[in-house]
């Protein structure tokens, strides 16, 4: 997701601040879900379509 944010603002600094600790673990991509990606099984806390509602909240945050 840092990498897709940084896409959407090419000509800005963009970071992650307080990515840690009691987060959602591993928020994975829908391929993910699609290959049965083995950190689904331990570190995944989201269902499948949390990549889809993250992009949509970078593209608001983000947005000129």
């Amino acid at each position: 997701f840092q990498l897709a944010a940084q896409k959407m603002r090419p000509n800005d600094v963009v970071m992650v601040m307080g990515y840690g600790e009691s987060a959602p673990g591993f928020v994975p991509m829908e391929q993910a879900w699609e290959e049965n990606d083995g950190n689904l099984q331990s570190w995944c806390w989201v269902d499948p379509g949390a990549e889809k509602i993250l992009m949509t909240a970078l593209r608001q945050a983000l947005a000129p």
